[in-house]
């Protein structure tokens, strides 16, 4: 793995409204939002079924139940590798052996799903199967200002910069705020990310980015998209993510399951340490000359440490004539010139096998920095997010 350390990875989005550059960034000192602004519900406290065995939705929505509809798979990884897998189906012995689970419900229920790792680590998780289906769960509405429901970001330069300390749902409606005047949200390095959604079911949607490619040099720094649904109908995104298949999926540059840990540093103005699933280490570092804030670890995250998880991508990237160029994938990602003017279709999605789902609508879309990197002088490589709209594209 010692290529990663190479590989130059990030995401941004930018906006359909004035320039979305890194070097105007213009964060307020306060987290209040503007007028008009949509509101997401609260972050919840953690409640039902929770498993270590299996990742959650995503940082602050801890549930582990999985949901679904009659006749749609369900694809359980379990977080930890082994040699060999024993499955089970409320107590009942599977012949599948292999790491990653298919299951499909043929009635509505609750499933108890059970794995044993090399004959010793044992864990399970309850898939529900609901009693409705994708048609009859479509939420109607004309709303088209994105909410935010939740604001995640790795550690980065601008994480924290002339912003007090934060609640994670006083950041989320920070961000929020930032989207809705079409400015800069930064994700941070690799994993970073923020979920988003409009109050009703949508189709396709549109990220606008500040990706270039110039004689001055290039900026892609491409970004994972993924999409759900509201399967359980409870308002909030904690269901199952599909990833938007791009150029790079399925290729042996595109690694799943990825994940990075980042640790808090131990005194101000210092790098923060991380090491990713392949034991491999690095650090986002402290740029003086540039962003001053003690710490570019997330006030809102209050544990030593937190691991990111999300796909990674590599891109090209070289330093010539004093400019970094940094080359766009072909499509399919966030902040790169080669993703079809920013329009994202949600035909595109797929299970974490890469075989596609076909989603009649979405409800929600999170989107993650998926390269882990950075540039010289430059720093690391992170998302800024500005706009996010419902699009009527088409292909």
């Amino acid at each position: 793995m010692n290529n990663i350390k190479k590989v130059i990875l990030g995401l941004l989005i930018v906006t359909g409204f004035s320039s979305c550059n890194k070097d105007n960034v213009i964060i307020s000192n306060e987290p209040e939002l503007p007028v008009g602004v949509p509101v997401a519900p609260e972050l919840p406290d953690p409640v039902g079924e929770f498993s270590d065995m299996f990742a959650s939705p995503s940082y602050f929505y801890r549930n582990t139940t999985r949901y679904t509809f009659v006749g749609r798979k369900v694809v359980l990884t379990p977080l930890i590798d082994g040699d060999s897998y024993e499955w089970t189906v409320d107590g009942h012995p599977s012949d599948f052996t292999g790491r990653s689970f298919s299951f499909t419900p043929e009635a509505p229920g609750e499933y108890i799903i059970g794995v044993k790792i090399d004959g010793k680590i044992s864990g399970k998780v309850k898939v529900v199967c609901v009693s409705t289906s994708e048609r009859e769960n479509y939420q109607a509405g004309s709303s088209t200002v994105a909410m935010v429901y939740e604001y995640v970001p790795a550690p980065g330069q601008f994480i924290n910069e002339d912003i007090p300390s934060m609640t994670p749902d006083e950041a989320a409606g920070w961000a929020g705020g930032r989207l809705f005047d079409g400015e800069i949200v930064s994700l941070g390095g690799f994993g970073g990310y923020i979920t988003v959604g409009f109050g009703h079911s949508i189709g396709n949607f549109s990220i606008k980015g500040n990706a270039f490619v110039n004689k001055g040099g290039a900026s892609n720094e491409p970004g994972i998209v993924y999409v759900m649904q509201d399967v359980n109908c409870n308002g909030l995104p904690d269901d199952e993510w599909y990833e938007l298949r791009g150029s790079e999926s399925g290729k042996e540059t595109c690694i799943q399951n990825y994940s990075v840990t980042y640790r808090r540093p131990s005194s101000p103005k210092s790098a923060v340490e991380w090491t990713d699933c392949f034991g491999e280490q690095g650090t986002i570092d402290y740029m003086a000359s540039f962003h001053k804030q003690n710490y570019y670890y997330p006030s809102w995250i209050t544990a030593g440490e937190y691991t990111l998880r999300g796909t990674l991508v590599s891109v090209e990237s070289r330093f010539e004539a004093g400019q970094w160029f940094i080359s766009p994938l072909e499509r399919g990602y966030a902040d790169n010139i080669g993703s079809n003017h920013d329009v994202f279709y949600i035909e595109d999605a797929v299970y974490s096998d890469l075989t596609p789902i076909k989603l009649q609508y979405i409800d929600f879309i999170k989107i993650q920095t998926g390269v882990n990197g950075k540039c010289g002088a430059l720093g690391e490589l992170s998302t800024e997010v500005c706009k996010i709209e419902i699009s009527v594209s088409e292909k």
